[in-house]
């Protein structure tokens, strides 16, 4: 569902630019470049951290290695995830925030998304 209104307000601004330029090109080319902004940036945060940690000393260097468990803990949730959950059919599955998926995993599926309505577009509009 994130996926899905991430990719709507992608489609609302490019339907502006549109009304703007009047060309559906430049919705493609806004669309795809957006695509590919999100998955880039969806990517680096889904990257895990080092299992180390290095600390230069006068004697040398120190490596400190961090315990393999990881702790989820309580995430903090945004306004647009909060009103994306309101959402039907999310509200009437209330989900805690740690049993959620990650908000960069779901960046990740919404610039899919996005590139795959930007193929879309193109497919049935441009060509």
């Amino acid at each position: 569902m994130y996926a899905l209104v991430v990719t709507a307000i992608a489609l609302v601004v490019g339907g502006v630019i549109q009304t703007i330029t009047g060309t559906v090109a430049d919705v493609v080319l806004f669309t795809f470049i957006l695509g590919i902004v999100v998955l880039g940036y969806a990517t680096y945060c889904l990257l895990p951290g080092r299992p180390w940690h290095v600390e230069h000393t006068e004697s040398g260097m120190e490596l400190t290695r961090h315990d393999r468990t990881q702790t989820i803990g309580s995430r903090e949730v945004t306004r647009f995830q909060a009103v994306v959950q309101s959402v039907p059919p999310l509200r009437w599955y209330m989900l805690p925030p740690e049993e959620r998926y990650s908000p960069a995993l779901k960046l990740f599926a919404a610039g899919i998304c996005i590139l795959l309505t930007s193929i879309g577009i193109e497919a049935l509009f441009v060509w």
